[in-house]
């Protein structure tokens, strides 16, 4: 069931990833380097929240029917069934049979809960011996059963599979017709999980241990170069600035005067005593 759960969210990771990259960003001028990088990471945070969302929530579905429509277990963890006759006293009548549904009861430390309150009731796993006596052998570490399978799988925990004795003692419980060597888990090979982090958590983020966020500002620039570039600034200027631009500017006019003023008195003169 695990196996399938990984293999469904690597096939879901996958599509949405492919859909993720026909998406295009588009803005009508260049965007800074800084705004650049704040948007693409919103983007990317909004990607992994509606996936990992989309993902637990397909679950949740399943596990509110299941629980909603109080579904029986096929291996009848959660409700049992009992034959009990009812014999009459009439004389010539026939017995009738009647059948009684009995919801399964556990036990999790000074905690007893039942399978008719609540769906998620589990207790810890133990190995049994063979006998008719069925006694307790010993409880495997963080390894649940409950009222449903796939609910006692959620809450259950790989501690005991980061541990070499608990994984040996499995193996040797499984009876299995062919030796297999089975390695613990590495713990140094998980940064997100906890060791007893419970696989619902586990799930939650689709299993993913980390993401890896490839962003270039420096391809995103090639591929949105702009044809024209055009900035402007706003300055204040001082009292050093403002004097010298009046002084140029008195200067500059008194030069343009004395350029036009000059010849245009010459004019008149000649004009007038032409005249006279």
């Amino acid at each position: 069931m695990l196996a399938s759960l990984c293999t469904l969210a690597n096939s879901s990771l996958t599509d949405a990833l492919a859909n993720f990259d026909e998406t295009f960003l588009i803005s009508p001028n260049i965007l800074p380097e800084r705004v650049f990088n704040s948007q693409v990471n919103a983007t990317i945070d909004l990607f992994i929240t509606s996936i990992t969302n989309s993902f637990i929530r397909s679950f949740r579905v399943i596990r509110d029917t299941t629980q909603g429509n109080i579904l029986v277990s096929n291996m009848l963890s959660s409700l049992t069934f009992r034959l009990v006759v009812n014999e009459t006293t009439t004389p010539n009548d026939a017995s009738t049979w009647q059948i009684i549904l009995r919801y399964k009861i556990y036990t999790n430390g000074n905690t007893t809960c039942s399978c008719h309150d609540t769906p998620t009731c589990m207790e810890p796993a133990y190995v049994w011996t063979l006998t008719q006596s069925f006694t307790k052998m010993f409880s495997v570490p963080g390894i649940v059963v409950g009222c449903y399978t796939f609910e006692a799988m959620l809450q259950s925990t790989f501690i005991c599979f980061y541990n070499q004795t608990c994984v040996d003692w499995l193996s040797q419980s499984l009876n299995l017709t062919q030796s297999l060597n089975f390695t613990a888990l590495d713990p140094s090979q998980s940064n997100r999980f906890q060791l007893n982090s419970n696989i619902e958590n586990i799930l939650e983020y689709m299993m993913i241990e980390q993401w890896a966020r490839n962003i270039s500002y420096a391809n995103y620039y090639d591929q949105c170069h702009p044809i024209n570039c055009k900035y402007s600034y706003i300055q204040k200027n001082d009292v050093l600035y403002i004097i010298t631009t009046i002084t140029a500017l008195i200067g500059g006019l008194t030069s343009v005067l004395q350029m036009i003023i000059l010849p245009f008195v010459k004019l008149i003169r000649r004009f007038f005593c032409t005249v006279s």
